[in-house]
C-alpha cells in the first residue's frame, strides 16, 4: 500500500509492518503522480526529480517488493512538470499494452502527452505530443478507455488525441461537417526503424513532425567509480507541415484546368 500526498509518498508493508519513504528509497523528489496497475500488480510513480535534478522519471516497482523495481524513463530537462497524469492502456485482443504519461512543462509552455511500450524490455517510448500549454494555467489529462482516446481539458477548450490502433475514423462535428480523426499511430510508415518514435510538435504555427531514437547512455554518478544510465533521444529527421492558403489552392486549380 502506498499513502502519497502531492509531492510526497510512502510505502506501507502491512505483513512486515515497515515503512518505507519513496523519495529516500528511489532518490526522488517531488512525486506528481502514483496508479496501481491490478492486473499486473505494479505501482507507476512519475516524479520531477532525480538525485536533485529536475525532468521526468518514471518508476515501475513491484506491490509487494520495493527492491523490484526499474526506471522506465529517467531523462533530466531541468524543466518543472506540472498538472500530470499516468494512465495504463491496453487491448487483450491486440496483444499491446502501454503507458500514456500526461503533464505541462515550465518556460516553454507546453502540454505533453508520452505513450510507452510496456510489454517488452528496451526503449519504451512509442509516441509524444507536444501542444500548447500555459504554466499559469490549469489543465486536465484523461485517457478514454472505450477508445483508446486521450481528452486534454483546459480553460481554453478540449482537445483529443486519438491513440488507439485505428489508422482513421470518421466523425461529424456539430455543424454537420465530416471529418476525419486520424490515430498517432496513422504516420508509423515514416520510422526508419521499428524502434524510432514519432514526436508530434504542435505547441505554435509550425507544425512539425520528428523521427527520435532514444537510448540509454551511461554518466558519472555521485560515488567515485560509479555510473549510472539515463536515457537520451536523438533526432534522426523532422517534416515540416504547411497549412495551405486560399491562394495557394487557386493556383493549384488554375494549374489543373489550364490547356498547356
Amino acid at each position: 500500500m502506498i499513502i502519497s500526498s502531492a509531492e510526497d509518498g510512502v510505502y506501507i508493508d502491512m505483513q512486515r509492518k515497515q515503512e518505507i519513504d519513496l523519495d529516500d528509497k528511489f532518490n526522488i523528489g517531488c512525486i506528481k503522480e502514483i496508479i496501481h496497475d491490478g492486473d499486473d500488480k505494479v505501482f507507476y510513480i512519475l516524479a520531477n526529480k532525480y538525485d536533485e535534478k529536475l525532468g521526468f522519471f518514471l518508476i515501475k516497482m513491484s506491490e509487494s517488493d520495493t527492491n523490484n523495481f526499474i526506471f522506465l524513463t529517467k531523462y533530466k530537462n531541468k524543466l518543472d512538470i506540472g498538472d500530470a497524469t499516468v494512465s495504463v492502456a491496453r487491448d487483450e485482443e491486440r496483444g499491446y499494452k502501454e503507458v500514456v504519461l500526461s503533464y505541462k512543462t515550465i518556460y516553454i509552455n507546453t502540454y505533453n502527452v508520452h505513450v510507452m511500450d510496456i510489454t517488452q524490455e528496451g526503449q519504451p517510448t512509442l509516441y509524444k505530443h507536444e501542444s500548447f500549454q500555459l504554466w499559469e494555467s490549469e489543465s486536465k489529462g484523461l485517457l478514454l478507455h472505450n477508445r483508446d482516446d486521450f481528452l486534454k481539458l483546459s480553460k481554453s477548450g478540449a482537445e483529443i488525441i486519438a491513440l488507439g490502433s485505428e489508422q482513421k475514423r470518421h466523425i461529424v462535428d456539430d455543424l454537420k461537417n465530416d471529418r476525419f480523426l486520424h490515430s498517432l499511430e496513422s504516420v508509423n510508415y515514416l520510422k526508419i526503424d521499428p524502434e524510432n518514435f514519432i514526436t508530434f510538435e504542435c505547441a505554435d504555427e509550425n507544425k512539425i513532425i520528428s523521427v527520435y531514437q532514444e537510448f540509454s547512455k551511461e554518466e558519472p554518478g555521485g560515488g567515485e567509480n560509479e555510473t549510472e544510465v539515463e536515457t537520451d533521444y536523438d533526432k534522426i529527421y523532422s517534416i515540416k507541415l504547411h497549412d495551405i492558403t486560399l491562394r495557394e489552392l487557386l493556383l493549384f486549380k488554375s494549374l489543373y484546368v489550364s490547356k498547356t
